[in-house]
């Protein structure tokens, strides 16, 4: 490629390293760039351009550095997400349960996640808001939930307290907790994850208008990793005996982009029952199905694509189930008041092993050896009083 060809395959390297257009344009403008530098006469004018081109792919690799690094560790794409080996101390085999209700510095949620918090006062949702759901067009929801199934919301949190900065905190927690060997269910130890759960009710579901519908608490999360070719669920309708469709609505939350990359949400709408639609989102939009809606999670396809990290919570109406059931009754009015800390790490570790014991698909070794020690402590009245609501 004559005598510049080390600068032009540095900035090709550069190029294609940071993805800043198709590798298929790092050719052209190469051989574009080739052809200018042999066909030139002037070796000056050949310094010039080769210069040029290696300060521009500089200023572009310092640009992206600096997104890089405001991108936590967990979610940078191709991030390996190895276990940390059993023995060591924060690995999730080696707790006991005494040190998941741990509520200090030193307790395992606070190591692993130091940028969430537990039981903090601070995190409270904005009471203002109660009943507001602005820019949700709660009829046509619902006549798109009846017609086809499901519905798309495009960032419905503009009347809400959350941000950017707490959703990635939430799915940096979550990759944290999967690092750590925990599943992701054990975000519910968090404050900002209850957040989430409250403005799903007050802004989500509260605006469907469906009578008697409300936030049952039946939470679930997932970390699908890319780089080991992860997928979601496999097809499922989450209330197949709901004699109503709208009995049960599920809010599914994307909180990092969901992508046919990455594993997207893949249903069939009850128009079509042979006819499954792709339906990806960016972080921060909502999907919501109701319960008869057959849905999976994808397959990751590209190692280079960034984790699906997501967070669903369902909806129930009485008639179908009693949304109270998975709360006690002093850790629901709590919620319901915004009072987010007021539900202690107890109840929500309690919510944790309930959550898993009903999807027991999901209990490996170290989560059944937590839950028969959580089941022990309650039967022998061992287990942690929670704070009176006042």
């Amino acid at each position: 490629m004559g005598r510049y060809s080390p600068l032009l395959a540095e900035a090709w390297l550069y190029l294609e390293m940071f993805k800043l257009t198709p590798i298929s344009e790092h050719r052209k403008r190469g051989l574009r760039t080739r052809h200018v530098l042999l066909k030139s006469g002037r070796r000056g004018r050949h310094r010039a351009l080769c210069a040029s081109l290696r300060s521009a792919c500089r200023l572009r690799l310092r640009s992206h550095l600096k997104r890089f690094k405001e991108v936590r560790t967990e979610l940078r794409v191709g991030y390996i997400q190895l276990p940390l080996p059993c023995g060591t101390s924060l690995a999730f085999s080696s707790q006991r349960l005494v040190d998941l209700l741990d509520v200090s510095s030193a307790g395992f949620f606070h190591q692993v996640a130091p940028w969430l918090s537990i039981e903090n006062p601070c995190i409270k949702p904005d009471m203002q808001l109660l009943g507001e759901s602005r820019g949700i067009d709660g009829l046509a929801t619902v006549a798109k939930l009846r017609s086809q199934g499901y519905a798309r919301l495009r960032r419905p949190w503009a009347a809400s307290t959350l941000s950017n900065g707490t959703l990635s905190g939430i799915a940096a927690g979550i990759a944290a907790l999967r690092r750590h060997g925990a599943h992701p269910i054990w975000i519910l130890a968090y404050d900002e994850a209850w957040l989430l759960l409250w403005e799903m009710q007050t802004q989500i579901f509260s605006s469907l208008g469906l009578h008697g519908l409300s936030i049952n608490h039946d939470v679930m999360a997932w970390y699908i990793d890319p780089v080991s070719r992860e997928a979601g669920w496999p097809e499922h309708q989450d209330r197949a005996i709901a004699q109503d469709p709208l009995d049960y609505v599920t809010c599914w939350v994307a909180l990092t982009d969901s992508t046919q990359s990455n594993g997207c949400i893949r249903v069939r709408p009850t128009a079509s029952a042979n006819n499954e639609r792709l339906l990806t989102a960016s972080t921060g939009d909502c999907l919501l199905w109701h319960g008869l809606t057959p849905h999976r999670g994808g397959r990751a396809v590209s190692r280079r694509a960034e984790p699906r990290i997501s967070l669903s919570c369902g909806a129930s109406r009485p008639a179908l189930e009693d949304p109270a059931l998975r709360l006690r009754p002093a850790d629901r009015e709590a919620f319901a008041r915004g009072e987010l800390d007021e539900v202690r790490l107890p109840a929500r570790v309690r919510l944790i092993a309930l959550i898993l014991w009903l999807n027991d698909f999901l209990i490996d070794g170290p989560a059944k050896a937590l839950l028969e020690e959580l089941d022990a402590a309650e039967e022998s009245g061992g287990w942690p009083n929670e704070r009176p609501i006042v």
